[in-house]
């Protein structure tokens, strides 16, 4: 059998971690499950083993820090249980000897070990590769280094550790350190010779080393999950803060709007006041249109206000909450709801400013021949997965080319949002007809719904902006606004009659174009 224990790479993993190697780079090429390798009860092919241990003195600084490595790693949380089954011991002599077995059940069906008390308080360690198996000179290294730091199981000092390299073979010569203990053995510990409780002890050993290494992946698994959740918290934290900024820069940019059309406002008031008197007529009283604008505008600012103060403050909250909780025992779950919070915030946040952007921009977009007709058929392709949800029925009447001189674009924007609130009106079942026709030179666009209507009181304020009488929870009030800005844009009409149980039908206009 060429396989040995997944136990042995216990050596490799924590030489790469210690010195900061990324574990790819070791295993590039080889094809292997790393996380699945760091199971002790998994086994792994001799050549496979041998491979990776030579990548692992490679990229340590070459073979020679083999031993260190082998060294340092039995004083790492993989050697655990054998140190304290060992402290238990008497003899220096019993440490290597219980080793030596220990590493058997790891390599037994590969290496060849022989152990051998030689007089004087030295022992003989030999340990053989054969043919055919690989050979792995970084393995021989490991061992000396190991051997050398094992009585510091009993609190003695290192031994000295002679290797010779006869082929495939390493031989070791260990000068075991003095020790008091020994002539104490009946009082203070216990001494393994052949068969003495041995299977029992080392069945245990395995046991505790198993538990000890899974619960050590864990804690190393849940470090990271943390190390990830801190890092989106900060993002998130971030990305409120930048929102915030944006907040303070549009509610700035709606200011100067008002005041701007303010201006504007009083400048064309003059101005008109100044043709009455040189025409002899009485100036005319500031017409209720344009302080609505003005009116409309304030809102519109406030509005933003409201629509974005509210989820960043939420975020803020949700973040500084994440953080409080940290050294909560149920911190990780506390950490995944702030962010599942937050970034639905963001989302609502970043569409409120798309509304708005959509609204607010005066520049002028060009305006080309386009078949009303077809860009009817495009907005109702977008819409496919809402009326397939509300199972709505689609009456359509497009049977004639419509030619109007439009922005497609904002056009198809606008028949999506008259569409998308007739079918949402109509509910589940419901029938949602379209019809289009050239009036002489108007193009005139109907939509019908069978929902429950609107009130006169409503039917006032419908256009405003963040209005809404939608009882869905992310309805904003901005979809009629960005349609009435579209259609005025156009030089066109739009028109809304409806009354409480009677469905409601809008009636949009546009300049058309003849044909030649």
């Amino acid at each position: 059998m060429d396989e040995v224990s997944c136990h042995t790479l216990g050596v490799v993993f924590d030489a790469l971690e210690e010195r900061g190697i990324c574990t790819d780079r070791v295993f590039e090429g080889l094809s292997l499950d790393i996380e699945a390798l760091r199971d002790s009860r998994r086994r792994i092919d001799w050549a496979l083993f041998a491979e990776i241990a030579e990548r692992t003195c490679e990229a340590c600084g070459g073979v020679l820090v083999a031993e260190e490595i082998g060294a340092a790693h039995f004083a790492t949380p993989s050697f655990a249980s054998f140190r304290r089954i060992a402290s238990g011991l008497v003899r220096p002599r019993d440490v290597y000897w219980l080793a030596a077995k220990w590493f058997g059940r790891s390599l037994l069906s590969v290496v060849e070990i022989d152990f051998h008390e030689l007089a004087g308080g030295r022992l003989r360690i030999s340990l053989e590769i054969p043919e055919p198996y690989r050979f792995c000179l970084p393995l021989l290294h490991a061992i000396r280094g190991a051997l050398r730091v094992m009585p510091r199981a009993l609190g003695l000092a290192d031994a000295e550790v002679g290797m010779l390299l006869e082929g495939r073979r390493a031989r070791y010569d260990v000068d075991l350190p003095p020790s008091d203990a020994e002539r104490r053995a009946p009082e203070n510990g216990a001494s393994f010779s052949e068969g003495e409780g041995l299977e029992s002890a080392l069945a245990e050993l395995d046991r505790q080393q198993t538990r000890i290494e899974e619960q050590y992946r864990r804690l190393c698994d849940a470090n990271r999950r943390i190390e990830q959740q801190a890092a989106e918290l900060e993002r998130a934290v971030g990305i409120g803060r930048d929102l915030a900024r944006d907040l303070r820069q549009l509610e700035y940019r709606s200011e100067e709007r008002v005041r701007s059309l303010t201006a504007a406002n009083k400048e064309l008031l003059g101005e008109v006041a100044s043709r009455a008197r040189y025409r002899k007529e009485p100036a005319p009283s500031p017409p209720s249109t344009a302080e609505e604008r003005l009116a409309t505008a304030a809102t519109l600012a406030r509005g933003i206000a409201h629509e974005l103060n509210n989820p960043i403050g939420s975020i803020l909250v949700a973040a500084e909450f994440a953080q409080a909780s940290r050294n909560q025992d149920d911190w990780e779950s506390i950490a995944w709801r702030s962010l599942d919070e937050i970034r639905a915030l963001a989302q609502r946040s970043g569409a409120v400013v798309d509304d708005v952007l959509r609204f607010a921009t005066d520049v002028s977009r060009p305006k080309v021949r386009v078949d009303v007709s077809i860009t009817i058929d495009r907005a109702i392709n977008r819409l496919r997965a809402e009326v397939r949800s509300y199972g709505t029925r689609i009456q359509l009447d497009t049977s004639r080319s419509c030619f109007a001189l439009v922005n497609e674009p904002q056009i198809e924007e606008v028949l999506v949002n008259l569409l998308r609130n007739a079918i949402e009106a109509g509910g589940p079942g419901s029938s949602v007809s379209i019809r289009a026709e050239t009036l002489g030179d108007t193009v005139r666009v109907r939509v019908a719904d069978e929902g429950e209507g609107i009130s006169s009181s409503e039917r006032a304020r419908i256009f405003d902006p963040f209005y809404t009488t939608k009882k869905l929870k992310n309805a904003r009030g901005l979809g009629l606004t960005v349609v009435l800005a579209h259609v005025l844009e156009h030089e066109g009409s739009i028109d809304l009659q409806s009354d409480p149980g009677r469905g409601t039908v809008v009636t949009l206009e546009l300049p058309a174009v003849r044909l030649r």
